[in-house]
């Protein structure tokens, strides 16, 4: 699990005192509390619609090994972007191209 890493939370805290944007606590404990529980097992089968998992390659909150297991376990289609997790707010061009491949 993400959080049992202690790495993980040295990383995370340190990325949230670098971002000019800071979140509040509440939010910041409702995201980690989500981690907690998140499972991209076979939980998620059969999965009757397509589907495109996106994940970023500098994701450390997410990371693409999560996206990859996600998208493995559904059965369907897996893009990474550049970057963070903000990545596809910050990459809408590339996120917009993968979606209409995806859509094609």
């Amino acid at each position: 699990m993400w959080l049992s890493a202690p790495e993980n939370i040295t990383r995370f805290k340190a990325a949230l005192r670098a971002n000019p944007n800071l979140q509040s606590i509440v939010d910041q404990e409702r995201q980690l509390a989500a981690l907690k529980t998140f499972n991209a097992g076979l939980g998620n089968m059969p999965w009757p619609h397509g589907a495109l998992v996106v994940s970023a390659t500098d994701d450390f909150l997410t990371p693409p090994r999560e996206g990859q297991a996600l998208a493995k376990s559904l059965g369907e289609s897996y893009m990474e972007l550049p970057g963070g997790h903000p990545s596809p707010l910050e990459e809408p061009e590339r996120l917009l191209r993968g979606l209409m491949t995806f859509l094609s």
